[in-house]
């Protein structure tokens, strides 16, 4: 309670009298101080909870405050229109431009924080990130973006995006995974991959093809891997070339109709020439011709001759000892059912060559 003080116009020019009025404007200002921040909701009317601002430009700005929650619209003479909404569920904002038909909304829930950036016209075109279920932390800096999980990070910063401790997933517009990297860098791709440039495994990657410290690869079908050079005319060897150690092919030299079967024969320029682990073979070149024959052997250990026997289309040699050079002879020593013997004599030793008799 407030006791007004009692003054006339004739003691205004009391100096008591007007320290009393002083007194009563600072305790009529407390009191109305304390009674406008204890004001209770009850004294409040409906329509002024729901206040409604309007400027003369087109600007407005709307409250109100309701058992449901509060809400804060704000929009000007350009369209533009943000609004706030705070619920018992969460918090949702959202700015939008009618005339150009784009909107942005941020909610954010118990669950989680969801940005959308559309279209008002198209909700479909709009870009959607939702976060949700495990994220640990949101943080938007100057630096940039950091979202954390319970066990994954993802940054997002100028010097790109970064994904620790998970693996990069890209889907295709029907919700297909077309890509796909783990965690151990392993690459999944769906579709094509197209370089002018770059390194493969030791390979320099160009638009003329693979280049390595000893070979190449072009798309017009040249390839070099060493000495092989393999060509559309066929396969060259660059030196001499080996095979299994038995058996040497010299640079002047040429291999054709090389064929084996599955059953481990080797045919060689049409003739049979048969390898057998462990009987030290040595390859034999066959001529075609009758049963009696003669020939040498060279420098390259091949035993050659000048006729063939016609009975005997696959040939195998027991293992040669001794000294052989300059030219030999060959006769027929015996013939079994398991095919024939043939002592071969040289200027320096003699040798017997097993020929095993089997079918074609």
């Amino acid at each position: 309670m407030i006791d007004l003080p009692s003054f006339t116009d004739k003691t205004l020019d009391d100096k008591k009298e007007r320290k009393a009025i002083k007194e009563y404007l600072y305790q009529l200002t407390e009191q109305l101080r304390y009674t406008l921040n204890n004001l209770g909701e009850e004294n409040f009317t409906q329509e002024f909870v729901n206040t409604v601002l309007r400027g003369e430009n087109g600007a407005s700005a709307e409250m109100q405050l309701t058992l449901d929650g509060f809400r804060v619209a704000i929009a000007n003479a350009q369209s533009n229109i943000a609004t706030l909404e705070i619920t018992a569920d969460g918090i949702n904002t959202r700015v939008t431009n009618e005339v150009a038909g784009l909107n942005s909304t941020i909610t954010q829930t118990a669950g989680g924080l969801s940005v959308r950036i559309g279209n008002l016209d198209d909700p479909d075109t709009g870009r959607v990130t939702t976060a949700e279920n495990d994220i640990t932390s949101l943080e938007l800096t100057t630096a940039g973006l950091a979202v954390a999980t319970a066990n994954n990070k993802l940054t997002f910063t100028a010097d790109g995006l970064s994904i620790y401790n998970g693996g990069f997933s890209i889907y295709n517009n029907s919700n297909q995974k077309v890509c796909y990297i783990d965690t151990n860098g392993t690459l999944q791709l769906n579709g094509d991959i197209t370089s002018s440039g770059g390194n493969i495994g030791g390979w320099s990657l160009s638009a003329a093809g693979l280049t390595g410290s000893a070979g190449y690869m072009r798309p017009d079908g040249y390839a070099r891997f060493g000495n092989l050079y393999i060509h559309p005319q066929g396969v060259t060897f660059g030196a001499q070339a080996e095979i299994d150690a038995v058996w040497s092919l010299q640079s002047d030299e040429t291999l054709t109709n090389l064929a084996i079967s599955s059953n481990g024969w080797i045919t060689l320029n049409g003739k049979s020439v048969v390898t057998s682990a462990g009987v030290g073979d040595r390859p034999i070149e066959v001529d075609a011709g009758a049963a009696a024959v003669s020939g040498a052997i060279n420098s390259q250990t091949w035993v050659s001759f000048n006729k063939t026997f016609n009975a005997v289309p696959r040939v195998v040699t027991n293992a040669v000892t001794g000294n052989i050079a300059g030219a030999i002879t060959a006769k027929i020593k015996s013939v079994d059912t398991t095919g024939f013997y043939a002592t071969i004599g040289g200027s320096n030793d003699t040798f017997t060559v097993h020929w095993i008799a089997v079918s074609a």
